[in-house]
């Protein structure tokens, strides 16, 4: 049952600059040895290549051939939380295998982007058939609404990675002008979704609206495994005739949707030149990957949560070198399977596909999350056909060589969720027995479903974090994080809004900072009138953040006026010490306060 009020909280910034750090810890050359495969933000034609999903307290970079989770120009890592300090995952990508029944030589395939790229972008136009990987339109895409009006100086000292102070009005000119680019342009004709606002099922500019899930900021582009040189090199299969399309999201807000970002992985088997139309995909598992870095490389733990389809990792001891450098203590960050493959159910089961619901039908949930450390007897696949089997051996949780069940030395049975223990309480099946805090491999896998030529199959991953009072502590706070994106999943994100922000002016005293936002009466009703799906506007909270680059996890508490309707119209608090030697006078002039 919802409440029928709820506060919504403001930040209001006071501090010193603080530089944006995207150096990240982790060694720019590949883990397992291979150069990576950097390149520029931009393509040769001057349109983006590659793009960061950026809208709250988590950030990563993402390209559209499916390189992910690694800063594009340098290869460091590229995922970054709380945003504006540390790195936490040097890459990601999504793996896919199964058994092709086309004709070909090959019948187990396995493809996606570990540390080599299976993908290229673009469409598949038709079967065999790939769209010009250098033509204008195949790129990546980013949108947010309010592009027009928001203050982009992070968002550009992140792009061009360099700090607030150096951030130029033509960085920000530029950034604006891309969203604005990406607006005009959303490709809906190539699945990009949108709203369709006049219900006739065809995207027409300026009536309808690019977009999904009332997101705050959207990221989509498209990829597909028909280069068989980039098949070849990542695991040796052989391509299978698969469009991948990506659609990134985020909510620019403080509650939980604040520390987490989504990703839609759209499977469209479409086929080579001599994939025939009774092929078929069977036994097919997806496994969403990653090579986490949380600060240092080589001290992190792994683990999962079942019932969560959560996989995630956290430090392995109290402190880490890099986030201490911020003031920090270590965060965690997971990936939850929100949405897994659709198969058939019961006729009382309901599945989420295209963000609405389907009857008769199911998802499957996270069926394996398996682990290794850098350099331990199970370990990063080779990137030859030997790599194939083994990969197929990790997304249905076996041991990748020799396909055994994996047996953990602190629990009898084997298992295919190899650290699903229970790490505050310290029991059951946990990092730290097998293998020291080093540097980890995890993944979150879904399956078997059968895929037919011509069908569509999607996926949807949260990318969720939580940093609390230790590095135990980040673990709960990650997985009620977690709770909480999953419950707005569920409810096909049907959520109440922030009410718009109040228009705050500074005015600088001696010591002193007077904060207005009751000046502009139309901005006072706009955040005070607000009522929606049951939440009502309640009150005030006043913060100081150390920075204007700091999460909100980082913000203090100075004073909060709540919504009383007493009639009082002017309140003056003095006096608030936020401890860089400044001291804060909170003017509200208008509505009515306590």
């Amino acid at each position: 049952m919802k409440k029928l009020s709820f506060m919504f909280a403001y930040a209001l910034v006071a501090g010193a600059l603080m530089l944006v750090n995207f150096a990240g810890s982790a060694d720019a050359s590949d883990r397992s040895g291979r150069q990576p495969q950097t390149g520029g933000l931009r393509k040769p034609d001057g349109a983006p290549a590659s793009t960061l999903i950026n809208i709250n307290n988590i950030a990563g970079w993402v390209r559209n051939d499916g390189w992910s989770a690694r800063i594009p120009s340098s290869g460091n890592s590229g995922v970054f939380f709380p945003r504006g300090t540390a790195a936490a995952i040097f890459q990601d990508g999504i793996v896919w295998g199964g058994n092709v029944n086309d004709g070909g030589s090959q019948v187990l395939r396995v493809g996606g982007q570990t540390y080599s790229i299976g993908t290229i972008g673009g469409r598949i136009i038709s079967p065999g058939v790939a769209a010009n990987p250098n033509d204008a339109d195949v790129r990546v895409y980013r949108i947010r609404r309010d592009y027009k009006t928001a203050d982009l100086k992070k968002d550009a000292a992140e792009f061009f990675e360099k700090g607030l102070n150096a951030v130029t009005a033509g960085d920000i000119a530029t950034i604006r002008a891309q969203y604005e680019t990406d607006w005009n342009e959303w490709p809906a004709a190539q699945g990009a979704p949108y709203y369709d606002r006049d219900s006739n099922r065809t995207y027409t500019a300026g009536v309808d609206e690019p977009g999904v899930a009332d997101a705050d900021q959207v990221i989509w582009f498209v990829c597909n495994d028909l280069n068989i040189g980039r098949t070849l090199a990542l695991y040796g299969s052989n391509p299978i005739g698969l469009e991948l399309q990506v659609t990134l999201w985020g909510y620019d807000r403080t509650d939980p949707l604040a520390n987490v970002y989504f990703k839609k992985f759209t499977f469209i088997y479409k086929g080579t030149s001599t994939t025939p139309p009774n092929a078929t995909i069977t036994d097919m598992y997806v496994g969403q990957w990653s090579d986490p870095d949380m600060g240092d490389a080589g001290d992190d733990f792994a683990g999962s949560d079942v019932p969560l389809s959560l996989v995630y990792v956290y430090n392995g001891g109290p402190s880490d070198v890099e986030y201490a450098k911020f003031g920090l203590k270590p965060p965690a960050v997971g990936y939850d399977f929100l949405q897994g493959p659709l198969v058939n159910g019961a006729p009382t089961d309901s599945a989420v596909f295209g963000l609405k619901r389907r009857y008769g039908k199911k998802n499957l949930p996270m069926t394996a999350a398996f682990y290794f450390a850098s350099g331990s007897a199970i370990s990063d696949p080779p990137f030859t056909r030997e790599g194939t089997i083994q990969w197929y051996n990790l997304l249905r949780g076996l041991i990748p060589i020799g396909g055994a069940p994996f047996v953990h030395p602190s629990v009898p049975g084997a298992t295919k969720f190899w650290l699903d223990g229970d790490v505050v309480a310290g029991t059951g099946r946990l990092d730290g027995v097998i293998q020291a805090p080093s540097d980890r491999r995890i993944g979150a896998c879904s399956g078997p479903f059968t895929m037919a030529r011509g069908d569509t199959q999607e996926v949807v991953v949260g990318v969720v974090a939580g940093i609390g009072t230790d590095y135990k502590n980040s673990i709960t706070v990650m997985k009620n994080n977690d709770i909480a994106v999953q419950n707005a999943y569920n409810d096909l994100f049907d959520l109440p809004k922030a009410p718009p922000s109040p228009k705050v002016k500074g005015i600088a005293l001696n010591k002193q900072i007077v904060l207005d936002w009751g000046s502009d009466l139309a901005s006072v009703r706009a955040s005070e009138d607000y009522n929606r799906k049951g939440y009502k506007f309640e009150g005030y909270n006043v913060y100081q953040l150390p920075s204007p680059s700091a999460s909100f996890s980082q913000a203090i508490k100075l004073a909060t006026f709540d919504l009383q309707g007493n009639g009082i119209r002017t309140i003056y608090d003095d006096l608030f010490d936020v401890g860089l030697g400044i001291i804060i006078r909170v003017v509200k002039q208008t509505g009515t306060d306590s």
